[in-house]
């Protein structure tokens, strides 16, 4: 039984049961659902410029955001398609061997998943 100050944690598939019982309910009508606008507008007047500003936070640094350690090195050369200005953004380069098995150990854990799990953790990562 739980007390008052212990909160059960939610999976990742009720977290997002209701854009996944959308999304099917779309299939079966053959109808349209998007979880996510695509107009700016949807997110509010500070949105261009809260997204602007994340954007500008990740210039000119390593991006890290992939959560995965030991990088051999760090490289980049990319540039902008609409200002056509170098991002001097670098990634991180890995050796082949720590991708595989990082690639057999997320597997394991992956096959271990339970299919709507698997789903609630998809619509996470949009």
């Amino acid at each position: 039984m739980l007390t008052q100050t212990q909160v059960q944690p939610t999976s990742v598939f009720e977290k997002n049961k209701s854009i996944i019982d959308q999304a099917i309910q779309a299939i079966h009508e053959r109808g349209f659902y998007a979880a996510y606008p695509e107009l700016p507008k949807a997110y509010g007047e500070e949105a261009v410029s809260k997204g602007t500003d994340v954007y500008k936070g990740y210039l000119g640094k390593n991006f890290g955001l992939l959560l995965q350690d030991r990088a051999a090195d760090w490289l980049g050369e990319e540039s902008s398609p609409y200002t056509q200005e170098p991002l001097n953004v670098k990634y991180p380069i890995y050796e082949a061997e720590d991708l595989i098995a990082h690639s057999k150990d997320a597997f394991e854990r992956w096959r271990k998943t339970s299919p709507a799990e698997r789903a609630g953790l998809l619509v996470e990562s949009l």
